[in-house]
């Protein structure tokens, strides 16, 4: 009995250190996910710079989808030149920004092929020094409607 709890402890610990790999800047739920590529950066005041907002979704449920949802960002720190659809998985998306209020929206459906999804790429404009968190909000979902529901990712 003294030999069987230090390997059930140490079964537990292997298993807790496998979740604890699970990357957490991805939004994902079922088998869809959206992100912004690159992740981060560093930028000097004046410079503009690009970053692509990307997705994945798993094959084997794919089917149709949607995608809507808002991008926050500082209007302190950051002012987005231009956003480019050109190339997107979803040729129809339609995609606003507002710099006085600091967001990026898009709306858009379509057959966009499975695996990785490209939404659009949106060039920014570093206008102050500082931190500047450009995140998803709680709105943005990729929809997938295989034959036995609908799957959903929520930012």
């Amino acid at each position: 009995m003294k030999h069987q709890i230090p390997k059930i402890f140490s079964v537990f610990v292997s298993i807790v250190a496998v979740f604890s790999l699970i990357p957490a800047g991805i939004a994902h739920a079922g088998p869809s996910s959206i992100y912004f590529s690159p992740s981060s950066g560093t930028y000097n005041t004046g410079t503009s710079f690009s970053v692509q907002v990307k997705g994945n979704s798993d094959p084997i449920y794919f089917n149709s989808g949607s995608t809507s949802g808002t991008i926050n960002f500082p209007t302190s720190r950051l002012r987005v030149n231009s956003v480019s659809t050109a190339n997107s998985s979803y040729p129809n998306i339609s995609v606003t920004f507002n710099n006085s209020a600091g967001t990026i929206s898009w709306n858009g459906s379509a057959y966009p092929s499975p695996t990785t999804i490209y939404f659009f790429t949106i060039s920014f404009q570093a206008v102050a020094a500082g931190t500047a968190p450009v995140t998803f909000s709680t709105n943005t979902t990729v929809n997938y409607r295989p034959a036995y529901g609908i799957y959903s990712t929520n930012a």
